[in-house]
């Protein structure tokens, strides 16, 4: 039986440049589609400071859920007028 493991190692060594060749061709779209990792603002400490608390709000379904923010949407634009 001939041996054929330089035939697979030639294969996967191509493939593998491939691969490298993709990533580098692609490495620098992808950084510019990714926005950079931001500190989480002061509103976003709160709120997980009140789930923590257990003031969270839970809802029966998705209609409850979109009626509660539209709700909690006219309070505060009834506050601001």
């Amino acid at each position: 039986m001939p041996d054929r493991s330089w035939r697979s190692y030639s294969l996967w060594g191509a493939g593998r440049v491939r691969v490298v060749r993709l990533i580098d061709k692609y490495r620098t779209s992808l950084r510019e589609q990714v926005p950079s990792v931001q500190a989480p603002s002061a509103t976003t400490h709160e709120a997980i400071a009140e789930l923590e608390a257990g003031k969270g709000k839970r809802c029966a379904s998705v209609a409850a859920l979109l009626s509660e923010l539209k709700s909690d949407e006219a309070d505060r634009n009834r506050n601001r007028g």
